[in-house]
């Protein structure tokens, strides 16, 4: 074998181990993406499940939150103390799901993941009470267009009989019930 063959036959060997070297990277990337995206599918969850634990620690806050979800309750019959509390519920809520499509939008959380809390921010705002904070908050500027007009686009896919509420009322608290349970 000549210098010149053995000059080809390395070139040749070189360009197969780096097209070699370029497809494991890419599956390294690959893996990487699905571990970022199910690493941020968890992180969501997880986080709603803490919200869901904070709230169901306060009988109070429970059924205030089941004051605020029910279709039949207009803002007429909130008290300025949870109207004020109310605000801030939805603050915080936008909040946690304009964070969800932040990560949507990078590619970080699935499709799914985000469809499913999108169809449910998209639904509480025709709520009465969703409606108002909401209306309010996204009148304010307070949040990209871009995910108002993500909420526009699945509030679309949800269909107008949905029901995203236990069938439960709100009761009264602690405060206003005797120690024997009469009001």
């Amino acid at each position: 074998m000549s210098l010149e063959d053995f000059y080809f036959v390395s070139q040749i060997i070189a360009t197969g181990l780096l097209f070699a070297s370029l497809i494991f990277v890419g599956i390294q990337i690959q893996q990487n993406t699905k571990a970022t995206r199910a690493s941020s599918a968890f992180e969501v969850a997880r986080m709603w499940g803490e919200y869901n634990l904070s709230i169901s620690a306060s009988a109070e806050r429970a059924y205030f939150l089941r004051k605020i979800l029910n279709p039949s309750i207009t803002i007429d019959e909130f008290s300025d103390e949870e109207i004020a509390k109310a605000d801030m519920f939805v603050l915080g809520l936008v909040q946690f799901h304009m964070a969800q499509f932040r990560l949507y939008q990078q590619g970080s959380l699935p499709a799914e993941d985000w469809e499913l809390q999108g169809k449910w921010a998209a639904h509480f705002r025709r709520l009465p009470a969703g409606k108002r904070f909401y209306d309010d908050a996204m009148a304010s500027g307070h949040y990209m267009h871009s995910f108002v007009v993500e909420l526009d686009r699945l509030d679309a896919l949800v269909s107008e009989d949905a029901v995203f509420r236990s069938e439960y009322e709100p009761k009264p608290t602690s405060e206003t019930v005797g120690p024997r349970g009469d009001a």
